[in-house]
């Protein structure tokens, strides 16, 4: 895995949405990983660290973003992810560290509505790492719209996560084939 001009993005290590997982060695296995993969990211010298961003769902207070139609309209009545509220904070230990940016999307998708593809083109940024949940949401809406957008992609097959099993292996042993490099945490660590 090569690491120049490449950026890692974290997607939606939050509060709210890991706590529509219940506790599982799945659950346990996805965590770990992940932490070893974001400590790795931290320790390195900022001046040789691949850009972070970090990417969260959030809605203003009465998801004012949110219509009566599509699956987001779950999380309106229910009344959940609310900026500023502990849901929609950052799971311990994948906080932002100073200098790493934040992009708050309102859908599935990291770039619909957001500046994440602004960050990633004014960086130089040819390279993507997607690492998050859920593998059928965000890393594949992510993974998709990224290979549009001509982006190298690779995904770390450990730090994703989806509510259905098959569905996770199945995009990751083909479902991704023509569009991303499948790696796992240890590949990218061993190349920081």
């Amino acid at each position: 895995v090569s690491l120049e001009n490449t950026a890692i993005v974290f997607c939606d290590y939050e509060h709210g949405i890991l706590g529509m997982y219940p506790e599982s060695e799945e659950r346990t296995e996805f965590l770990q990983a992940s932490k070893r993969l974001r400590e790795a990211v931290s320790s390195i010298p900022e001046s040789r660290r691949p850009l972070v961003i970090h990417v969260k769902v959030a809605f203003r207070n009465g998801h004012p973003e949110v219509g009566e139609k599509g699956w987001v309209k779950n999380l309106k009545q229910m009344g959940i992810l609310v900026e500023g509220t502990n849901q929609a904070d950052f799971f311990p230990g994948f906080e932002p560290a100073e200098g790493e940016a934040v992009v708050v999307k309102r859908r599935y998708n990291p770039f619909l509505g957001t500046d994440l593809e602004m960050i990633l083109r004014v960086s130089g940024i040819e390279h993507i790492i997607f690492a998050g949940l859920s593998t059928s949401g965000v890393i594949l809406s992510g993974v998709t719209v990224a290979a549009d957008l001509d982006y190298t992609i690779s995904v770390v097959s450990d730090c994703t996560i989806d509510h259905n099993d098959q569905l996770r292996e199945s995009l990751l042993s083909s479902g991704f084939a023509k569009r991303a490099q499948v790696v796992d945490s240890a590949q990218v660590i061993s190349s920081l």
